[in-house]
């Protein structure tokens, strides 16, 4: 949040007050600020010595705010900045153009440069060591207050201020101090500010004088003529562009009572119009001025919202120092806060009759806050995203569709895709797929709409991408080849449609985010740990971005809310060649989406946003103008189911148990128990070579059966016990493991049912369930280099939990796995019962094999419990 204090028409003379003024210091360095603005009027007549002590008071304003943003911030404070513009009472005698000249005295104290001597030779006429508003400036003795000071004194100071400024008093050879201060030099226009990313204009409206033009204002015509020149010159990217002037843009709203006249022919900003014009024409977001003495907000905007139009908003604020005796809400400065977005927040604190500011008082009487809607801020970032970004888009929608599964499966639709910058032929663009944490992104999947490829669309690898030679682990790379050779700045626009899946990479479980986050070792749960999300970013300027999701039944009772994140550092991003805000943190230029920070103000505005559509059971996000480099999510809670505390147990038991068989095993330090259960594991191998035909549908076929354990602390599941065809009968490796979620660990974990595939996909789909997306995951190559056709996946269970429709995933010790590299297998062929019945066995045998390996007999003769000896089950 960039914060700026804007004070105005201190009025340094014999009407000001230096308590109130104090007041204000004390306020300003309290609200820590990046930028001081002062917008005119620091004096009230232009003499040399009333300008130096204002910049003398200002320079310890700014070093004050300093220290304490110093002391705040354990020496990373803020470093403020001072900007300045001159109002008509810092260059007319009494602010009144009668005809002769103004004086130059502003500009050679405040941007002539080094004005060391001239302080110095000041301090030493009046008997100072300090160049502040004080007394001494103004003629008075130290102590001594303005309104304390007799008539004939007051008459005399004020004479001398009137003349002073004019020409110095040939008798009064101390005025020497004036000589020594350097020539006037011009008002730098176009500041960029070092201390946050703001851009300011800073304009002299008070004209060259010489007319009758008492205290009305006016820009030059030529000075307005150079401002894009300048603006060309300052390539950052801003939050926001602030314009800084003394006379009011916009007519003060406030109603005199009766025939009360108020000045306003003689106080007029001539050619404010032209101004405004030209600073909307320019993007600018903020323009703060002064003179009426009165605090204001307004928004002007010369467009409407089919047109782009770009709001702007108006500031002024009160006399900051001028002494009050009667009215408590009289003077006023404005303390503003501009959020990364450019949405503008204004607060106008008013005090005066001996009331010091107090932003933090009563709203209403001690202050009022203007916040412009968050829609005003958007257009405006957007208009300033399509200065930046060669392409655009009309609309973007991403949907997304949840399976019971676990499976995501996404559509991208872009509508009204045109070039509209200096980028020449746009021939591809990048598709950029995130690879899921859990599960992965089947690639197969990845394919344009019927329409699109009609249209000549075509999606390929994209080898030759400059980042896709990082050997990415968390990226794949694609191009999107456009039709005909492309589209030029002209062209009509494009529209295409893109759609992919990803296996098993949703959380559907509270389950599954207790053992992400624990793996293994009990630990606090911090909150949001079983959030799921779906999300897209905005890459380039787009008027409406589209976020749905589709929900299973299993989650048809969660609520999603909308999150919204941006980089570090936004709004800086470098842009591609294709276009896009560079998001990558490795290409230095905005952070990758771990980094990403919460806008929690923008989230607050976008979440009406959201809405429900019952017909198509679809949540929808839309977001008009969004923001560029943002990440807009859809985030719930996933939901809880209730764990039996002794079962859940016990399967962690059983987990550790048969994992550090398999340590045995290895070892060569097999006990008995051990042997018996390797034995029972050899009768469910009779079983399933018997059930299955293995060997017999193919003389070549080689197979695979292995009893796979979940590895809670590496979230894998591990090969315990495990035999492959052959005479060398040979084992899984140890150290092969199966990520979770990946292949049959999702069978065992996500779907919870039994998978059989062939080498064409999953071939045991339940009908009426979505296409499962899963994959198995390949075992290491034996010898001969055979692999597997056909897979068949059988979890197994707690008993008592395996006759679930879908068990429960705190209950699941591991899965039983067949694989077959003969085409022929009888794999392919089963039906839902005859693969229910083999899942059924491998339950009873995997009883056996616990309970084996626990040392548990029957009490009658010791025998396993299925009472089989060296016969296979049936």
């Amino acid at each position: 949040m960039i914060h700026i204090a804007h004070i105005s028409d201190i009025h340094f003379g014999q009407k000001f007050s230096e308590a109130t003024w104090q007041a204000v210091v004390a306020c300003v360095a309290d609200f820590d600020p990046h930028i001081i603005v002062v917008s005119g009027d620091l004096v009230d007549d232009p003499s040399p010595e009333h300008l130096l002590a204002a910049k003398g008071a200002l320079d310890a304003l700014l070093q004050r705010t300093r220290t304490g943003s110093n002391t705040r911030w354990r020496g990373n404070g803020r470093n403020a900045e001072l900007f300045v513009v001159p109002g008509n009472h810092d260059v007319f005698e009494s602010g009144i153009a009668m005809g002769i000249p103004r004086l130059p005295w502003f500009e050679r104290i405040f941007f002539g440069g080094d004005t060391t001597s001239a302080e110095q030779a000041l301090k030493t006429k009046l008997g100072t060591t300090a160049l502040d508003f004080g007394p001494q400036p103004l003629g008075l003795p130290a102590g001594m207050r303005p309104e304390d000071a007799g008539w004939l004194r007051r008459a005399w100071a004020r004479t001398t201020a009137l003349f002073g400024g004019r020409a110095i008093m040939p008798w009064d050879q101390a005025d020497d101090f004036a000589r020594l201060l350097p020539a006037a030099a011009p008002m730098p226009m176009v500041r960029v500010a070092r201390s946050a990313p703001i851009l300011l204009a800073l304009f002299d409206s008070n004209g060259p004088g010489g007319d009758l033009g008492f205290a009305t204002g006016t820009v030059d015509n030529d000075v307005l003529l150079t401002l894009p020149a300048k603006l060309q010159q300052a390539k950052e990217n801003y939050v926001a562009r602030v314009a800084i002037v003394h006379h009011h843009v916009l007519p003060i709203a406030f109603a005199p009572n009766g025939n009360k006249k108020t000045g306003e022919p003689m106080m007029v900003f001539r050619n404010a119009g032209a101004l405004l014009r030209i600073l909307a024409n320019h993007q600018f977001d903020l323009v703060l001025h002064g003179h009426w003495h009165k605090a204001q907000f307004a928004r002007i905007d010369f467009g409407d919202d089919s047109s782009d139009g770009y709001p702007m908003a108006v500031v002024s604020a009160g006399s900051a120092a001028m002494a009050t005796p009667d009215n408590t809400n009289h003077n006023s400065i404005n303390l503003i806060r501009v959020a990364p977005t450019g949405q503008i927040e204004v607060k106008s604190v008013f005090y005066g009759a001996g009331q010091s500011p107090r932003p933090d008082g009563t709203a209403g009487a001690d202050y009022r806050v203007y916040k412009e809607p968050l829609a005003a801020a958007k257009r405006r970032a957007h208009v300033r995203a399509r200065e930046r970004h060669p392409i655009e888009c009309e609309e973007r929608e991403q949907s997304c569709e949840i399976t019971e599964n676990g499976d995501l499966w996404l559509t991208h639709r872009i509508k009204g895709l045109r070039v509209q910058g200096d980028i020449g032929r746009y021939e591809k663009r990048p598709l950029i797929m995130y690879l899921p944490t859990y599960g992965h992104f089947v690639h197969d999947t990845l394919m344009p709409a019927p329409e699109t490829a009609k249209a000549g669309f075509a999606i390929v690898p994209a080898p030759d991408y400059p980042r896709s030679a990082r050997n990415d682990q968390q990226r794949d790379y694609y191009w999107l080849k456009f039709p005909g050779g492309g589209i030029s700045k002209g062209d009509k626009p494009l529209a295409y449609e893109f759609s992919h899946g990803c296996a098993n990479c949703m959380m559907m479980t509270q389950w599954e985010a207790v053992e992400r986050l624990e793996r293994g070792t009990r630990k606090q749960h911090p909150p949001g740990f079983d959030d799921e999300w779906v999300a897209t970013r905005v890459t380039f300027p787009a008027r409406t971005l589209i976020l749905k999701v589709r929900f299973p039944k299993s989650l048809a009772d969660v609520q999603p809310y909308v999150e919204c994140r941006r980089p570090p550092r936004y709004p800086n991003y470098d842009i591609d060649e294709w276009g896009d805000a560079k998001l990558d943190g490795d290409d230095g230029a905005v952070d990758a989406p771990s980094g990403l920070e919460i806008d929690s103000g923008t989230l607050q505005e976008e979440a009406p946003a959201l809405s429900y559509d019952a017909r198509s059971q679809t949540w929808k996000l839309v977001i008009d103008h969004p923001l560029v480099g943002y990440q807009y999510s859809l985030r719930w809670q996933v939901p809880g189911e209730p764990e039996d505390v002794t079962i859940a147990g016990n399967t962690r038991e059983w987990h550790r148990t048969l994992l550090n068989l398999g340590e045995r095993i290895d070892d060569g330090e097999t006990t008995d128990d051990d042997r018996e259960a390797i034995r029972q594991f050899g009768l469910l191998i009779q079983t399933l070579e018997k059930e299955l035909r293995l060997g017999r549908a193919s003389r070549d076929e080689k197979w695979t059966i292995a009893l796979l354990v979940h590895d809670a602390a590496q979230l894998v599941l591990r090969p315990v016990l495990s035999r492959r065809s052959g005479p060398r009968r040979e084992q899984l490796p140890r150290s092969f493991s199966i990520p979770y979620g990946d292949g049959v660990s999702g069978a065992a974990f996500q779907q919870r049912r039994t998978i059989a595939w062939s080498h064409r996909g999953v071939i045991s789909d339940p009908q009426g369930v979505a296409q499962s997306l899963i994959t198995p995951v390949p075992y290491p190559p034996t010898e001969d280099g055979d692999e597997a056709v056909h897979v068949l996946a059988l979890p197994v269970y707690h008993t008592g939990t395996e006759d679930a429709r879908r068990p429960p995933p705190w209950a699941t010790i591991g899965v039983v796995t067949v694989d077959s590299s003969s085409y022929a297998s009888s794999i392919k062929d089963m039906d839902d019962k005859q693969r229910l019945l083999l899942r059924a066995l491998a339950q009873a045998q995997m009883d056996n094999i616990i309970r084996a390996v626990r040392g548990e007999r029957d009490e009658a003769d010791g025998s396993t419990s299925c009472g089989a000896a060296d016969r296979p089950l049936s």
